[in-house]
């Protein structure tokens, strides 16, 4: 993944252990975006399961997998630790932006341990995942045995893994807006060059004035020639702060026919 743009330096609370600094990588910028009482719980970001067996290999990378190993190792320790907490529950609203579509091909980015990708393949649809951690992705294919679904996971860096072109009915990207920003404006047009006409773009990220979140009507104007279904910028309950207002931006969107 990349690194974000121009990032400020910051340090890790106490309530996560010690004082070191976190790297400057966009899904560690996530964490400054939580009150302190909820970091510990933010430290359980989860992350994407490896190619299921039967489904077909979806886009292939660029060639060798490119990860930041220093990401990878920082997300796996969080993935290893039995005191971090997931929330196994699918996004509220990827839930709502799907409801009445008929299941297609869906590629879900920072996939995590899983949470979307595995309810939307519950769901008949057929799903690939992106993220980089292998401990993650262990635990996601664990969770699709349990419940009798498979979810083709690529362990890969989103700058390197190959969205194609007109490939896909759904992507989605949840919490990934530090990923987003720092290759901008690059992300947002290989998200557009790869949904199918007709296809759906789900995005929900932390909002606010610093450069690696979404700021308001951002996605609006990056994604201006899709159908915008649904646009939200709003002080609510975040997927990875529960209990307590952030300020998120929540987008569905749909590429023309």
């Amino acid at each position: 993944m990349g690194r974000i743009a121009d990032p400020k330096r910051y340090v890790r609370p106490k309530e996560i252990g010690g004082n070191e600094e976190l790297d400057r990588h966009p899904r560690r910028a996530i964490l400054r975006m939580i009150p302190l009482g909820f970091l510990g719980y933010m430290m359980s970001l989860p992350m994407p399961p490896a190619h299921g067996k039967g489904l077909p290999p979806g886009n292939p990378s660029m060639g060798p997998q490119v990860i930041d190993s220093d990401d990878r190792d920082f997300w796996n320790g969080k993935f290893s630790d039995s005191k971090t907490k997931f929330n196994h529950q699918p996004s509220r609203l990827l839930v709502a932006a799907i409801r009445d579509r008929n299941p297609g091909i869906a590629l879900d980015l920072g996939m995590g341990e899983g949470r979307n990708a595995l309810y939307l393949a519950q769901r008949g649809w057929q799903v690939t995942g992106v993220d980089l951690s292998d401990v993650a992705v262990a635990q996601a294919k664990e969770h699709a045995a349990k419940i009798g679904v498979k979810v083709n996971a690529v362990i890969d860096g989103l700058d390197h893994y190959d969205f194609g072109k007109n490939r896909w009915d759904l992507i989605i990207l949840f919490y990934m807006h530090g990923w987003y920003h720092s290759v901008k404006p690059r992300s947002a047009q290989r998200l557009l060059d790869a949904l199918k006409p007709g296809g759906l773009l789900v995005i929900e990220g932390f909002a606010g004035d610093e450069s690696y979140t979404f700021h308001t009507n951002e996605l609006l104007r990056d994604f201006a020639d899709l159908r915008i279904l649904r646009y939200e910028d709003v002080h609510d309950e975040a997927d990875w702060a529960p209990d307590r207002k952030s300020h998120i931006i929540r987008f569905v969107a749909e590429k023309a026919n």
